[in-house]
């Protein structure tokens, strides 16, 4: 049924990534959507539609705005994102060009254990 859907699935994700995105919108909602991303991307035959969507770097930059601003639950739902996808090493060499460590790091090192755990996931 997933494989049926994955058409479909393009739209949403788009939305999301976009939404992540914007640097502007309302941060519960940015995190709501990162959160959802990670969730679509927790099931590997979804993978290549959302990085294609551009899913790595609108994630990596909602967590250099977090880290630069201390918003640790925004980081905490794009670390979780990231972890998720970075199950697949196809995406490990994007994820590390885009950034994503040493923002990583730095989130890992935060008092928050939960954040601490999706960072070190990913």
């Amino acid at each position: 049924a997933l494989c049926s859907d994955m058409v479909k699935l393009d739209g949403v994700v788009a939305g999301l990534v976009q939404y992540v995105r914007n640097e502007k919108a309302d941060s519960i909602g940015r995190q709501y959507s990162a959160m959802a991303l990670g969730n679509l991307l927790a099931e590997p035959d979804t993978h290549e539609i959302v990085v294609k969507s551009g899913s790595i770097a609108a994630l990596i930059t909602m967590l250099k705005n977090c880290c630069d601003a201390g918003e640790l639950v925004s980081g905490k739902h794009a670390a979780f994102a990231i972890s998720n996808v970075a199950s697949n090493l196809k995406y490990h060499q994007q994820i590390v060009e885009e950034g994503a460590i040493e923002l990583l790091v730095t989130l890992a090192c935060c008092e928050d254990p939960d954040t601490q755990r999706q960072s070190l996931a990913a």
